[in-house]
């Protein structure tokens, strides 16, 4: 994985949003410095959540989104309806 893939946007910048409609599975970032994170706990969104699509995953398949006050890895196919 890339290193440069695992950061903190210093402002959010929306591509899309859109709200789950069952639980997934993500991964949180967390912050070690301004701008910079580590991968944190693998755990479940619940369907209802709002998620903000900001950036590209770690590989093809994942995309960075936002919820709240935190930021997740997420597969794409579990965004998809």
């Amino acid at each position: 994985m890339k290193e440069d893939m695992i950061f903190i946007p210093p402002e959010l910048s929306v591509q899309s949003s859109c709200t789950l409609s069952r639980n997934i599975t993500a991964i949180r970032l967390e912050s070690r410095a301004p701008g910079k994170a580590k991968l944190g706990p693998i755990l479940r969104l619940p369907a209802g959540s709002n998620l903000d699509v900001c950036g590209d995953g770690f590989n093809p398949r994942t995309v960075k989104v936002h919820d709240g006050n935190s930021y997740y890895f997420v597969f794409r196919e579990d965004l998809e309806e």
